[in-house]
């Protein structure tokens, strides 16, 4: 039985080695499969977070670019608002014009307008009664205007609103204003 026993102890012995090798190569193979999976991982986890670090970088810009546009709108809004109240400041004391500097604009203004002697003149009624004492060389009406003055020339009609003269005056002014305010 000894040489039975030495075959089937040789025969375990063989087992036992190929077992081993074949445990070992699985081992290896497997070791080798997770360096792939691995590395194949880090280049995802790489390419991901270089994507998010682009986006990040995407929205920080378009966010930064949109406060500047905010910004730049308020500023805007802002600038518009004092022209409009340095616009305002002008109609308000084109609107309390004493006697005299009211008949000077009117004679000024009517003569820039080359309006005949024929022409009615409307003005304003708080201004009635002084112009017609000036006795100037135009026709005053008795109807009278809110604002300013206005003029009936044949059949051509001259509104000299005040609010009307400075808003059609409003683009061409505003650079001056800015300057003036802001040194644009």
């Amino acid at each position: 039985m000894s040489t039975l026993q030495n075959i089937i102890d040789k025969i375990l012995e063989d087992a036992n080695e190929k077992k081993e090798n074949i445990e070992r190569e699985l081992r290896e193979e497997k070791r080798k499969l997770q360096e792939k999976e691995d590395i194949k991982i880090q280049k995802e986890e790489n390419n991901i977070l270089e994507t998010a670090n682009r986006e990040g970088k995407d929205i920080v810009k378009r966010a930064l670019s949109i406060a500047e546009l905010r910004a730049r709108d308020t500023e805007l809004e802002a600038k518009q608002e004092m022209i409009t109240r340095v616009l305002e400041a002008v109609i308000e004391k084109l609107e309390n014009l004493s006697e005299k500097d009211y008949l000077n604009y009117l004679e000024n203004a009517l003569k820039k307008l080359n309006v005949s002697k024929d022409a009615t003149v409307f003005v304003e009624d708080r201004f009635l009664d002084y112009v017609h004492n000036a006795r100037t060389d135009y026709n005053i009406s008795e109807k009278t205007v809110n604002s300013g003055f206005k003029v009936s020339d044949g059949n051509i009609i001259y509104n000299n609103d005040f609010r009307s003269i400075v808003e059609s005056m409003r683009e061409e002014v505003e650079a001056d204003i800015l300057q003036a305010l802001y040194g644009e």
